[in-house]
């Protein structure tokens, strides 16, 4: 008796979206916000892999990470370094990145990339925690048909 399989037009099109998060609950809420809302082209199924990098691990923004990536059947990776007092980015007029935070971030996005690649995932969709999304934005970069698509975005922090 022949096997049946899915058409390959109709199998599941696995795309992995996340970041190192470290930011307040409020800033993480409202990204968060914007990741579920996005409209999803046919097929497409968003599996949400997040690395937390709060110094505190109760911090109440992690503990919400934690919840909305297991409501999702996503994935919460363990750091590749623990959390380090390194960064900043309240109460300046711009991010405060030391090279040891760009190694740690980097790291942690490289997990993300193992994971997606486990996942056979067909994209990986890094998105920055503090950034509110379109409900058109993974749709437009998805259907740029390209492989390497890059969204930027220009963020005044204070007034000139």
């Amino acid at each position: 008796m022949p096997e049946l399989a899915t058409i390959p037009s109709e199998r599941p099109v696995v795309i992995v979206v996340g970041t190192s998060a470290r930011k307040s609950l409020d800033v993480l809420t409202a990204h968060l916000e914007t990741i579920a809302w996005q409209q999803l082209p046919r097929n497409v199924q968003l599996v949400p892999v997040y690395v937390p990098d709060w110094l505190d691990p109760n911090d109440p923004a992690a503990q919400y990470l934690a919840r909305w990536v297991k409501e999702r059947d996503g994935h919460l990776l363990r750091p590749a370094q623990p959390p380090q007092a390194d960064f900043e980015d309240t109460g300046t007029p711009t991010h405060q990145w030391t090279p040891n935070a760009m190694r740690r971030v980097g790291a942690n996005k490289d997990l993300i990339l193992a994971k997606a690649a486990q996942l056979r995932a067909e994209a990986v969709w890094f998105v920055d925690a503090d950034l509110l999304l379109d409900r058109t934005t993974l749709w437009s970069l998805y259907n740029a048909h390209a492989p390497i698509v890059c969204g930027v975005y220009w963020t005044r922090w204070h007034a000139t």
